[in-house]
Formats: structure tokens, sequence, C-alpha cells
């Protein structure tokens, strides 16, 4: 993982790049509880964050890889899938940073590929 930028606590504010390669989610999710099944997958992404005032800005890409869902204690339920891609041109959330108006606006996403195999 990596993180480059910017950030400021009073007021809370950054402006982000993060860098995600092969990031392996099964560990950290058994850790936390979170969760009542077993998540194996690996998680590429490149992100320009901007969340220096309200709305916070997101764009990049998330690319999900080889995931395996299953529940715990069952063979009941599993799904997976080899790869997806997104490519996400501008996601808004409205709302979200410490002290902003919470107006109800919608969260707006735009992508420019949605590819799932």
């Amino acid at each position: 993982m990596a993180l480059d930028g910017t950030l400021g606590l009073d007021p809370l504010a950054a402006r982000q790049k993060l860098q995600l390669r092969s990031l392996e989610v099964e560990r950290l999710l058994a850790a936390t509880g979170a969760t009542p099944a077993r998540v194996g997958t690996k998680i590429d992404a490149a992100l320009d964050i901007g969340a220096e005032h309200d709305p916070v800005t997101v764009a990049g890409t998330i690319g999900v890889h080889d995931l395996a869902v299953a529940m715990k204690d069952s063979q009941d339920f599993a799904f997976g899938w080899r790869d997806l891609d997104l490519a996400i041109r501008e996601l808004v959330l409205p709302g979200v940073m410490p002290g902003a108006e919470r107006t109800g606006a919608p969260i707006h996403l735009a992508l420019d590929h949605l590819k799932l195999n």
C-alpha cells in the first residue's frame, strides 16, 4: 500500500493518491470478525481522493481479483469471480466531512467502465 499527498487535522482535509497492489483482505476481515463469511480476494487500486472540503470526491481504478466468498460453517452458500475491474470517472460523496451540512444530496457515481469475469 502506498499513500501520497497532504493531510490536515484542524480542519480535517486531505488530498491523497492511494495505491494498492495485491492487497489480500481475508486476514484483515477475519481479524475484525465483521463478516460471517470467509472472503478471499486480492485488491488493486489507484485512487485520487479529494477530501479538502465537502463533498468528498474519488476518481481512479479498482480491481478485485479471485474473489471467493463462502459461509464459515456451511457449504450452502458461496460465490466468486475471477476479475472485477472498475474505472471511476467521478464519485461524489456529499455530507461525509466532519461539520458538513447533511442536505440529503445524492451520491453521484460516473463510471468509465465496469468489467466482470
